[in-house]
């Protein structure tokens, strides 16, 4: 479920307007494809967190004694995890929010018409660094991302159909490299808004 909604951004990160469009669509899609993104990503690793939770409780137990986790302690897991980007996100759209705009690229001139170049883009509307918010963000999904290979690491040893610690490490260690080559790629590309959008598609 949480891949299929991180993905679903993609979508809305494509919704375009011309230059005498309406810009209300595309506005919103760039104002719903964060929150898309970041809580579908969520979603999909705190519910192996939760799971490796009960796990880890289960087999790290000394005492023998009988321990107890139930299907509601794994949900507050994931909800919490899921409440704490919502906090960043809803901040995010609150005080700066994303709104889609046209810019102008270039003029050509044919056989005495002006032809006038725009793009579009989802632009924040205040003076603050997208970082401000996209940071807190990566930092959350990075202790999130950690958490669940450290709790998967702690099971390694329990039978292979318990847990997937080698299949979520893998996963991990696929996301890093996407990020680590991907964002200094994206940041290459910002005066390309089709490159962009595809750098963009990729990472998710």
């Amino acid at each position: 479920v949480g891949a299929m909604v991180s993905s679903s951004s993609v979508i809305f990160l494509s919704l375009q307007a011309g230059q005498d469009d309406d810009f209300r669509w595309a506005t919103i899609g760039c104002r719903t494809a964060p929150f898309l993104y970041g809580i579908g990503w969520v979603i999909e690793y705190s519910s192996m967190s939760a799971k490796t939770y009960r796990l880890f409780r289960m087999m790290n137990n000394p005492t023998l004694k009988r321990i107890k986790v139930t299907a509601f302690d794994m949900y507050k897991i994931v909800f919490g995890a899921v409440m704490l980007d919502v906090v960043v996100l809803v901040t995010w759209t609150i005080v700066s929010p994303l709104e889609f705009v046209r810019n102008e690229s270039g003029q050509n001139m044919s056989d005495g018409l002006v032809t006038i170049d725009t793009y579009g883009e989802c632009k924040m509307t205040g003076d603050i660094s997208i970082f401000a918010f996209v940071g807190p963000l990566v930092v959350l999904h990075g202790c999130i991302m950690i958490a669940t290979n450290y709790l998967l690491y702690m099971v390694r040893n329990v039978e292979g159909r318990y847990q997937e610690q080698k299949y979520v490490a893998m996963a991990s260690a696929y996301v890093f490299e996407v990020l680590v080559i991907g964002i200094p790629v994206l940041a290459a590309v910002q005066d390309s808004s089709t490159t962009r959008f595809i750098v963009l598609s990729s990472i998710v």
